[in-house]
C-alpha cells in the first residue's frame, strides 16, 4: 500500500508519512489505479480535481515504486 497525499500548496505527493488529505492505494496494482481514476475516488479523497496530466505523473510514480518493476542486471535462477 502506498499513501496519495494532497500537501498545503495542493500538490499531490506519494509517501506512506505524508501529511495531508490523502488516500491509501494498492501500489503493485495498475488496476487498482485505474480503478480509483474511473472512481473518481483519488479526487474524492483529495478533496481536489485533479488534471489528466497529474493523474498520469501519479501512474508514473506508483509504477515507480511497484517491486519488480525494475529491471536487474542478474540473470533469473
Amino acid at each position: 500500500m502506498v499513501r496519495l497525499a494532497r500537501a498545503a500548496d495542493g500538490a499531490v505527493r506519494v509517501g506512506r508519512n505524508e501529511p495531508g488529505r490523502g488516500a491509501w492505494l494498492c501500489a503493485a496494482s495498475p488496476e487498482c489505479f485505474d480503478l480509483a481514476v474511473k472512481r473518481r475516488a483519488i479526487n474524492r479523497a483529495v478533496r481536489s480535481e485533479l488534471s489528466d496530466m497529474d493523474l498520469e505523473a501519479l501512474r508514473v510514480r506508483l509504477g515507480a515504486l511497484a517491486p519488480g518493476r525494475q529491471s536487474s542486471s542478474g540473470t533469473k535462477r
